[in-house]
């Protein structure tokens, strides 16, 4: 069924999501205590700033990002 498929595929599937971050040269920088994972990598061009991000364990939720991570995410902290 082809709503299964993009489902799978779409372009905010797990799937999707992990194919970008892998072919993105991102590097994993840890996990918290909730088992979401964080990457960084190189700055898109015309930018000097690293990407930062996360994948999170289970649905998306902003709440469940600890204060540190947080920090990181918005280049507060290293």
């Amino acid at each position: 069924d082809k709503m299964g498929l993009l489902k799978f595929l779409g372009a905010l599937s797990p799937f999707h999501i992990n194919w970008v971050t892998w072919m993105s040269g991102a590097k994993k920088i840890g996990e918290d205590g909730y088992g979401n994972r964080y990457f960084a990598a190189s700055p898109r061009p015309g930018y000097k700033r690293e990407r930062r991000w996360v994948l999170y364990q289970g649905a998306p939720e902003a709440t469940a990002v600890p204060p540190e991570w947080h920090g990181w995410l918005h280049h507060q902290t290293n």
